[in-house]
């Protein structure tokens, strides 16, 4: 088998099909709250969507493992130092995520379970300092690396530059989503900006000839 071809398509096919699953999985999701009352309410409520949206948030974060080392792939020329700081970064972030939705799948069991719902929420409520440094890597790490993969295709010209602008922009309407107490709309229109420029990278490495991919990365994937 051609390993050249082999990590090319599957780096092209994964910087489309992930941020396609991360945007279903807003859509689906029900709206999340950092009040844990309130979200245990909603997982009471929704059982299904939530469980559908934590289970494609586990598989697009590790579609997202082959994503960024291909973008990372695409900066090695001329942008390897942003592009391991945005890798590590982003892969950080995608470990506290899972992290995350691993207690959220917790939750979900125990809503559904015959335990007492008081002890439940007074179990989830109390601080935890290790919830709050996943939350901090979560946050972190994927707008971290997110900007430092799209600042390094951008000054590299190793990706289509709309494509990099789009994957900022993304960041800008996330965050000012998640401050307006995690607007689906906003969010919807955050991600759909990520499925855009992703899925543009990825298209256009898909294309790449293998000797392209091999040599001249950082020269050929250009808008």
């Amino acid at each position: 088998m051609d390993t050249a071809n082999f990590r090319r398509t599957l780096a092209g096919m994964c910087l489309i099909i992930q941020p396609f699953l991360n945007l279903i999985s807003v859509a689906v999701s029900p709206k999340q709250s950092t009040d844990t009352s309130q979200q245990l309410a909603t997982i009471g409520a929704y059982p299904t969507r939530f469980l559908i949206s934590s289970l494609l948030d586990l598989l697009w974060l590790l579609l997202l493992i082959p994503a960024v080392l291909g973008l990372l792939h695409l900066l090695r020329a001329r942008g390897t130092l942003l592009g391991q700081i945005g890798c590590g970064f982003a892969l950080a972030g995608a470990v506290g995520a899972a992290a995350y939705r691993g207690v959220n799948l917790a939750q979900l069991q125990v809503t559904q379970s015959a335990l007492d719902q008081g002890q439940v929420l007074a179990a989830f409520a109390q601080p935890n300092l290790g919830s709050v440094v996943v939350m901090l890597i979560i946050a972190i790490g994927l707008i971290i690396g997110y900007a430092l993969l799209a600042v390094g295709l951008w000054r590299t010209r190793a990706a289509p530059r709309g494509a990099s602008a789009l994957i900022v922009a993304f960041l800008v309407v996330d965050i000012v989503g998640l401050a307006a107490g995690g607007n689906k709309g906003v969010l919807l229109v955050a991600h759909t900006l990520l499925l855009v420029g992703l899925s543009w990278i990825g298209v256009r490495m898909l294309a790449m000839s293998d000797a392209q991919w091999r040599t001249e990365a950082g020269t050929q994937v250009r808008s």
